[in-house]
């Protein structure tokens, strides 16, 4: 019974100090070529009126033209065809194997062709829908396709961020050049649990080489 109760008192000695590390870090923790303007709100699936109009072409034209300059894009890597697809809906799987996505103005709607029309000069918050559900080698197969999309339009890859919930998988598009965004999802504020969902967070941040950390908008 003492050797337990010496155990529960070592460890929550330990996680108490680790966290006290990390925090302290992480407050100093700075990286250099972030976003940092005074236009802090940006856009998210571009401006719209009705829900199917979002995450299209016109939807992000007309965020640009009324002042935003970032939107948030939904996305997901297509591993048979080798490219992004702007979605928010979950593609659906026919028999044969094949995902079908959501139409914009009748046919899908890639991202190579977004950032071509609306990419000089605007930045970008790429909600990466299947990071976690991508092996090692589709993400370098992915990261190809994202460097050859980008290499034509100067400095945009400075303005792409990619934010995803696996922290293992963002740091590899880190160690490739691109900024990256990682989706703090913690437990509601009313939680048992909240702080310690918190806390693991923090240390996937601190430990894994990930830009900044996104956090949810709204009540928590």
């Amino acid at each position: 019974m003492k050797k337990t109760l010496l155990i529960i008192i070592f460890t929550i000695f330990a996680y108490s100090l680790l966290i006290f590390f990390i925090d302290h870090k992480i407050e100093k923790k700075y990286t250099k070529n972030t976003y940092d303007n005074c236009r802090k709100i940006w856009s998210s699936r571009g401006l719209y009126k009705t829900y199917h109009q979002q995450n299209s072409i016109k939807s992000f034209q007309n965020a640009f033209s009324n002042g935003f300059i970032g939107v948030e894009v939904d996305f997901y890597y297509d591993k048979k065809k080798e490219q992004f697809i702007i979605s928010h809906n979950k593609p659906k799987k026919d028999k044969n194997g094949n995902l079908h996505y959501t139409l914009k103005d009748g046919k899908i709607l890639t991202l190579e062709e977004l950032l071509h029309k609306q990419g000089e000069g605007h930045y970008f918050w790429l909600d990466y829908k299947n990071l976690d559900r991508l092996s090692i080698e589709e993400t370098q197969l992915a990261i190809k396709r994202l460097n050859k999309i980008t290499k034509d339009e100067i400095g945009l890859k400075d303005r792409l961020y990619i934010e995803g919930s696996t922290p293992n998988t963002l740091e590899i598009y880190t160690n490739a050049g691109f900024k990256t965004l990682f989706a703090f999802q913690p437990l509601k504020a009313d939680s048992i649990f909240s702080s310690i969902s918190s806390n693991i967070y923090k240390i996937a941040y601190y430990f894994y080489n990930i830009t900044a950390v996104a956090l949810p908008y709204g009540p928590i």
